[in-house]
């Protein structure tokens, strides 16, 4: 059975077949392309069906591997696999963004306070956000008068 996979390497790293507690090196081949042969017998081992994923080794250390597994089964007898890696999803986050003049509470004078930003990180994390944002507190005099009294 051959395994080939495109993966553009950075320099230094190699990459490794994994599956059930056992590693295969892999070979570069032209075009960012990474290869391994091995008899089928070896690779499922007496299973009927093996799962596997692919690995960036760099010094000996596993530095990135896929996010989910591939999956053969012995019955197919494919002599050729062409996979294609399966990063990880882009970490997401919920968070939320409010002026200061906009935190206000029982125990402040209703103007928004930045001791009522410990009340605010307490409900982000209540709520399970993972950022909060404050936007600026400017000073937005002009005239000097109650025109100015809107912060923003």
């Amino acid at each position: 059975m051959k395994f080939t996979i495109e993966y553009h390497t950075r320099w230094g790293e190699n990459l490794v077949l994994r599956s059930a507690g056992k590693s295969w090196p892999m070979s570069y081949v032209p075009d960012g392309k990474w290869s391994v042969e091995l008899p089928a017998e070896e690779f499922f081992d007496g299973e009927a069906e093996r799962e596997y994923f692919y690995e960036v080794v760099c010094d000996g250390l596993s530095t990135r591997h896929e996010w989910r597994l591939h999956s053969l089964k012995a019955a197919e007898k494919r002599e050729e696999i062409h996979d294609s890696w399966s990063d990880s999803p882009g970490w997401k986050g919920a968070g939320t963004a409010i002026p200061v003049f906009a935190l206000r509470s029982e125990d402040d004078f209703g103007v928004g306070e930045f001791l009522d930003l410990k009340k605010m990180v307490d409900w982000a994390v209540l709520t399970g956000q993972t950022f909060l944002q404050l936007l600026p507190v400017n000073d937005t005099t002009m005239f000097g008068t109650i025109d100015d009294s809107y912060p923003y």
